[in-house]
């Protein structure tokens, strides 16, 4: 046996290295590696990149493959709701579970059709010649790429020339999300204004410039029909889009695109719908409304201009964000802004706007945010204020008296108005002594509904100035009379009604209107229907002490 030498290395065979082919002892044919008749060697190291129907058929593996526990995790919630011991808690984990399961289910199906679809588009259509780019100059000036990543903007760069399926299915998610971005440019630019991106990853492509040339509104069709493809198909990309700017923008147009702007008010009230019935679930803690400072500013000037169709809309919508998120309209001015609309708003709006700040001081959390003898205190301003206004601001004044009515009505109400010594009613009551003013009758009238005072049959006879002895021939049938014999304030026991009514009228007492109601008797010429209906006022007020009140405290007021 012949000895090896293994010191020497083996020497490498000459057609392995030639590029003249040569028979080997089995007869086989031997070329260069790269010849047409030798074997590749990086066939054989590792694969090289793949086709794109094997990435389709790998995708829709993947899709089918998630398709199938997803509908494992729907039968088994769908089985663990029928238990019949089943939690209030894990319940509605389960729901969630399941509504969870069913949308990905539907998002994966609807996937899976458009991956289908792509397949057979691109089975069946024949092959088109690539076109350049506008604007793109010739190959010589062109710049070499070079990472992947530039192809990926020279993607984005003729997504305006691709088929919407195409991009909207698409798994690259910078991908979607550039072309999202051009098609938002696109729309701000279609809307006259300079197209400013959103937050999103920077490019430098943007939609066709021959759309352009079309009908404006046919070219923000089009462009809407291509984001909402790409919002549909691709979920991520509505969160990491910022949308706050478009809305911004759309709330600041004028009254020729009402259209486009009652579709963002629809959108931002759709918003505070699922943050109330979030509260609701959540109780009685605070509730943060997904709306951004800059959205809501625009919203604020919409409400504050008084020309704006959506003014009221607006106003309420400000309102009920009140309600659940404060900190926000505090951040962005909108207390401030509903505190003046409460005085000098739309009269429609007063008492909701009442309402809503009475809920807000009944709160020792939210009361905070309310300066006390400043801020609520201009829901008064129309009475306080009316010095010098005239008749025409009698409209204005009955309006804060319904509001002045609401708040007093209630306990939150009268007991945050009795601080600071019960400033704010005392300037109410004070205004009836003002002597050129001509709206007092509405203040009295305001007093009568305060203290639920039913004015008797004989009132209007009263005020009018004529004779209540006159005898007159009754024209009423001997059966009503029975019913008219009796008293007219019968005793009755006293309600927690009559409890809150006396302390109002205690309030109002030690505020000063008896001695306003003098003062003003003294001033105005008797005789007047200003000076009857202050006498009747005073009465029944007397008379109320007496029915609800302690005797010694009644006693003190006589005297």
């Amino acid at each position: 046996m012949p000895l090896v030498d293994h010191q020497t290395e083996p020497a490498i065979p000459n057609f392995l290295t030639s590029d003249t082919p040569r028979q080997d002892d089995a007869g086989t044919i031997s070329g260069p590696l790269n010849g047409t008749n030798g074997v590749n060697l990086a066939d054989l190291s590792m694969p090289g990149p793949s086709s794109p129907k094997d990435r389709e058929r790998k995708e829709l593996e993947n899709l089918k493959k998630q398709l199938l526990v997803e509908n494992r995790v729907k039968d088994g919630a769908e089985n663990l709701l029928v238990v019949p011991n089943l939690t209030e808690e894990m319940r509605q984990h389960v729901e969630s579970e399941l509504a969870m399961a069913k949308g990905k289910i539907d998002t994966i199906e609807q996937q899976v059709k458009s991956l289908n679809a792509r397949t057979e588009r691109k089975a069946t259509a024949p092959l088109a010649p690539r076109r350049r780019p506008t604007g793109q100059g010739s190959s010589e000036n062109a710049k070499p790429k070079e990472d992947s990543s530039d192809d990926k903007g020279a993607c984005a760069s003729s997504l305006s020339t691709q088929p919407l399926d195409n991009v909207a299915t698409a798994d690259d998610l910078r991908t979607s999300l550039n072309y999202a971005s051009n098609c938002i440019k696109a729309l701000l630019s279609a809307g006259g204004r300079p197209a400013t991106s959103p937050a999103s990853p920077a490019s430098t492509s943007s939609i066709s410039p021959a759309a352009s040339t079309a009908d404006p509104d046919r070219t923000r069709i089009d462009i809407m029909k291509r984001l909402g493809g790409v919002l549909q198909r691709n979920m991520r990309v509505r969160y990491e889009l910022n949308f706050a700017e478009l809305i911004q923008s759309s709330l600041t147009r004028d009254n020729k695109h009402a259209v486009e702007k009652e579709q963002v008010i629809k959108l931002i009230r759709a918003v505070v719908t699922v943050s109330r019935e979030r509260k609701s679930i959540v109780g009685t803690g605070p509730v943060t409304v997904p709306i951004s400072d800059c959205v809501m500013r625009a919203l604020v000037a919409v409400a504050d201009y008084p020309e704006d169709p959506f003014r009221s809309v607006c106003i309420q919508t400000l309102a009920e964000i009140l309600l659940l998120d404060i900190d926000l309209v505090a951040r962005t001015g909108g207390i401030r802004f509903l505190l003046h609309a409460l005085g000098e708003g739309p009269l429609e709006l007063g008492p909701i706007l009442a309402a809503t700040f009475l809920s807000i001081i009944d709160s020792p959390r939210t009361r905070s945010y309310l300066t006390v003898g400043t801020d609520l205190e201009i829901a008064l301003s129309a009475i306080t204020d009316a010095y010098g206004k005239g008749p025409e601001h009698s409209e204005r004044m009955r309006g804060c008296a319904r509001v002045i009515h609401l708040m007093l009505r209630t306990w939150s109400g009268l007991l945050y108005f009795c601080m600071n010594d019960m400033l704010a009613i005392r300037s109410i009551v004070n205004t009836l002594t003002i002597p050129s003013l001509e709206t007092r009758e509405i203040i009295l009238d305001m007093f009568f509904d305060l203290l639920n005072i039913k004015t008797p049959e004989w009132f209007q006879t009263f005020i009018d100035g004529r004779r209540l002895t006159m005898y007159r021939k009754s024209r009423l049938p001997p059966e009503a009379k029975k019913d008219t014999s009796p008293t007219e304030r019968p005793n009755e026991t006293l309600k927690l009604t009559d409890q809150f009514l006396a302390l109002l009228l205690l309030v109002l007492v030690k505020a000063g209107l008896l001695d306003a109601l003098t003062g003003m008797l003294e001033e105005v010429a008797t005789g007047t229907n200003l000076s009857r209906k202050a006498i009747l006022l005073m009465a029944e007020m007397l008379q109320m002490a007496n029915r609800v009140l302690p005797l010694s405290i009644a006693a003190d007021i006589q005297v």
